[in-house]
């Protein structure tokens, strides 16, 4: 494994990991607007769909991409 494999790998855990307590957070602030409750029995997933609109881990992904210039 080279050095830049191993940075990636790094770094690739750090954001993990902060990526899901935003993912946490984004629900839990759609689950509020939608009034949503566990007693409704959605899936996240339902809730992105009811909400229209892409999970966190997509949003930061299309930006970061978009920062280092490689999508407009």
């Amino acid at each position: 494994m080279s050095f830049h494999e191993g940075m990636k790998a790094t770094t690739w855990t750090q954001y993990t990991g902060q990526e899901k307590k935003i993912n946490v957070f984004h629900q839990r602030c759609l689950h509020k607007i939608l009034g949503v409750t566990w007693q409704n029995n959605l899936t996240n997933k339902k809730v992105l769909k009811q909400a229209t609109l892409p999970s966190m881990t997509t949003i930061l992904c299309k930006r970061r991409l978009r920062w280092l210039g490689h999508v407009k």
